[in-house]
């Protein structure tokens, strides 16, 4: 019995974790035409000036490193003013498209990560 409902207890969970990924890859779809197919293309081909993000090489820069990409800009990349939410929504698209799989990310990793003391004064 207590092995049947642990099974239960994975399985709910499990489910919860896909809702939330799907949910978070639907609004990410939005924020990912929005802002970011006119640079990195509808299929994250990337072209001369910005890089391919639609491989498994491309999605395995840290978190850290991403949000300070998406909010701070690079080189060729300019910054872009997005929420919290549509950072995680948007990082569930880029990183669960193309055949590619991730964990979701939530909300609260990327405020975490913000929030941070070495953090809080790049991310006010």
């Amino acid at each position: 019995m207590r092995n049947i409902l642990i099974l239960l207890y994975l399985l709910v969970l499990g489910c919860k974790e896909n809702y939330q990924l799907t949910e978070a890859y639907d609004r990410g779809k939005e924020v990912y035409i929005t802002n970011c197919i006119s640079c990195h293309g509808p299929d994250g081909a990337g072209n001369l000036l910005y890089p391919p993000i639609n491989s498994r090489i491309a999605n395995t820069m840290t978190l850290e490193r991403a949000v300070r990409l998406i909010s701070n800009g690079s080189m060729n990349m300019p910054s872009v003013d997005l929420t919290d939410q549509e950072i995680a929504d948007v990082m569930n698209y880029i990183q669960n498209s193309w055949g590619l799989e991730a964990e979701v990310i939530t909300i609260d990793s990327i405020i975490s990560f913000k929030s941070t003391s070495r953090n809080a004064a790049i991310y006010p």
